[in-house]
């Protein structure tokens, strides 16, 4: 296997419970609770599914592996489709936002 897959297997490694969303526009779409704002984060891959993980504080996680996109405070949708709005998963919290071809994960801090 070469260094690249490992690389994307031991990220992949990191998430117990995967959410699939589907990109056209190649990210994550967070809404706000109303949906009356939204914000696309990078996926890093770009087209097609993308696998999210929503880690604990106290999970582990090795942050050498993955891109920082950015960090998030408060109560937010996740989209299903970067191109839509029905949401399939909540995050209620402060929150470091990494990614690695095509796997986001939401990284609880406090």
């Amino acid at each position: 296997m070469n260094e690249l897959m490992n690389r994307w297997y031991q990220v992949r490694g990191m998430i117990k419970d995967v959410i699939k969303t589907e990109s056209d526009v190649g990210g994550v779409k967070l809404m706000s609770m109303d949906k009356s704002c939204s914000v696309i984060l990078c996926n890093g891959f770009g087209d097609g599914t993308t696998r999210i993980g929503i880690l604990k504080k106290d999970d582990e996680f090795d942050e050498s592996l993955m891109y920082f996109n950015t960090s998030i405070n408060g109560k937010w949708l996740i989209a299903d489709y970067d191109c839509g709005d029905n949401a399939i998963a909540e995050l209620n919290g402060k929150y470091g936002v990494y990614y690695y071809e095509g796997i986001v994960i939401f990284k609880e801090w406090t």
